[in-house]
């Protein structure tokens, strides 16, 4: 009878070796630099700062993984921010207006600020999936090659940002004072004696909560077998019976959706929309 063969904890662990060289030289920058890396500011600051950037990175590890590419992102952190920004900002006076002027003044007690701007999450998001999934169809449908079919859209919708918003920026005063920054990019912990404590933010919570999430359905779930599957053969994955196509289409709209959302986290920290938000991600 044949020994079972040991497993290392190496092979155990996922990703365990990539986690060992991240601790190492987080050590070694401690030890160079301890005025800087030893204080907890700084990693308070990353928690503000990274998940924007985390969320963008868990969509194209989907992306890549089934052997496509997403430059469009970039866009949709403008677009959808700035959709975000324009309902949150004057959504309520708009919708209030449109209302008195139909005879549908009585709306306004349910439409109230907190609710329009709650609302502007809602579209903002949809706005994301709606590129997201505009770019999977031009992927999967029609077969434009996903480098060159996301560039193009890439700059239509950062035209669109451009066009719509004038080139302005738009600063959200009086942001923090919202339901939607307390419980969105909020700080939980304000009311902390401890300083760097109150300045731990709530997006940093969400984004791991996405991220774990998303880790089980890349790794446990069918979605993420296909989206694997895909990566490793179109061809053989279409014999086996995986609608490519569809899968495909939900990909880009997933990293809309991520998109969108970091377009929201950036925006709402920010509180402000700039003109040129989203360059430089890429």
């Amino acid at each position: 009878m044949a020994r079972p063969q040991s497993v290392s904890v190496f092979q155990r662990v996922e990703g365990l070796p990539i986690i060992i060289v991240f601790v190492l030289i987080l050590i070694l920058f401690m030890y160079l630099a301890p005025q800087v890396f030893l204080q907890p500011f700084q990693y308070t600051t990353f928690l503000s700062t990274l998940p924007p950037l985390i969320l963008l990175a868990i969509g194209l590890t989907f992306i890549i993984g089934a052997g496509e590419i997403d430059l469009c992102f970039p866009a949709i952190l403008g677009f959808s921010g700035f959709v975000f920004a324009v309902i949150f900002k004057e959504g309520h006076a708009w919708t209030t207006g449109v209302l008195e002027a139909n005879g549908l003044g009585a709306l306004t007690a349910i439409l109230t600020e907190g609710v329009v701007r709650w609302l502007g999450v809602a579209i903002a998001i949809g706005s994301g999936i709606l590129v997201g999934v505009v770019n999977g169809v031009l992927v999967a449908k029609i077969g434009i090659p996903s480098f060159i079919a996301t560039l193009g859209t890439q700059f239509f919708w950062y035209g669109m940002a451009t066009v719509l918003s004038g080139g302005k920026s738009y600063a959200l005063r009086g942001a923090d004072q919202s339901s939607v920054w307390h419980w969105i990019v909020g700080r939980p912990f304000a009311g902390s004696d401890t300083v760097w404590v109150a300045q731990i933010p709530i997006q940093s919570l969400w984004t791991a909560i996405i991220v774990v999430f998303l880790w089980f359905i890349l790794n446990r779930h069918r979605f993420g077998e296909h989206t694997l599957f895909i990566g490793d053969s179109n061809g053989v994955s279409r014999v086996v019976g995986i609608d490519v196509d569809r899968e495909k289409i939900k990909l880009f709209t997933l990293m809309g959706a991520l998109a969108a959302i970091a377009a929201i986290f950036l925006t709402l920290e920010n509180k402000n929309y700039f003109g040129n938000q989203g360059q430089g991600y890429l």
